[in-house]
């Protein structure tokens, strides 16, 4: 899940920034903002399934971190590994 607190409901589209400098533009849909907030494209699901977030438990969510790096650009983070 993404905290939404760092997102503008003006915003239509974000670009996320993956950790090699790799980066994928993002549409954020009506559902984003109405209780669904998941960032959804196949690149976002490869590297999910890459770092071992993908397939989840139902209900249990991974979470994730958007560092702010530019207006509308974010920087996309595991918490758990932020820090190594």
């Amino acid at each position: 899940m993404i905290e939404t607190n760092i997102l503008k409901k003006e915003w239509h589209l974000v670009t996320i920034e993956f950790e090699d400098g790799e980066e994928v533009e993002v549409k954020l849909s009506p559902s984003f903002w109405r209780g669904c907030p998941e960032l959804r494209t196949a690149h976002i699901g490869k590297w999910m399934l890459k770092k071992g977030l993908a397939p989840w438990p139902k209900r249990d969510l991974p979470s994730l971190f958007l560092e702010p790096i530019d207006v509308r650009k974010f920087k996309l983070h595991i918490p758990s590994i932020m820090n190594e």
